[in-house]
């Protein structure tokens, strides 16, 4: 089980637009030069996923060897949780959930 990324996204009431808020990494099991690449990607895939998604929804998206978790709040407040396939889908939802409650205090 590996947890990739954890990212705090604002959406945009009027324009669908994804503004990163807080965004963390964990890429200690790529190689040196594939880290750029793998951080550009998943920056990329969850500001997509968080731009096409509804809000009050959860989502789970998978990406080549990846799965995205997505939820957005009422307030357009959104979490993503990148992982493997391993890391438990409820695990997933409740960080996400933490995160966020944790960003608004």
């Amino acid at each position: 089980m590996k947890l990739y990324s954890l990212q705090v996204l604002y959406k945009s009431e009027t324009s669908d637009q994804a503004t990163p808020l807080i965004v963390a990494h964990d890429l200690n099991s790529f190689g040196f030069f594939e880290k750029k690449a793998v951080k550009e990607f998943m920056d990329f895939t969850g500001k997509l996923i968080v731009e096409r998604s509804q809000r009050c929804n959860r989502s789970k998206v998978r990406e080549q060897a990846y799965i995205c978790h997505c939820y957005i709040r009422g307030d357009y407040l959104a979490g993503i949780c990148i992982s493997d396939d391993e890391y438990p889908d409820r695990v997933a939802q409740t960080l996400l959930n933490n995160v966020r409650l944790f960003y608004l205090n």
